[in-house]
């Protein structure tokens, strides 16, 4: 991934983190991950940042 412009989701992805877990699982499952799931991400506030997936508010209700 390269980020051209200031994009805090591609940022937040290009972590070590990330880069570790892309190491343990594959390439596949990281793109299955990245693409068909809702990944969240914890922030210093305690709220919960949603980096992939489609938006919660579109999401029907279980």
């Amino acid at each position: 991934i390269t980020n051209f412009s200031v994009n805090t989701i591609i940022t937040a992805l290009q972590a070590p983190e990330w880069e570790n877990l892309l190491t343990k699982i594959g390439a596949d499952a990281m793109l299955h991950l990245l693409t068909k799931t809702s990944v969240f991400i914890k922030l210093p506030n305690e709220c919960l940042c949603q980096m992939t997936g489609m938006p919660l508010i579109y999401a029907m209700p279980p």
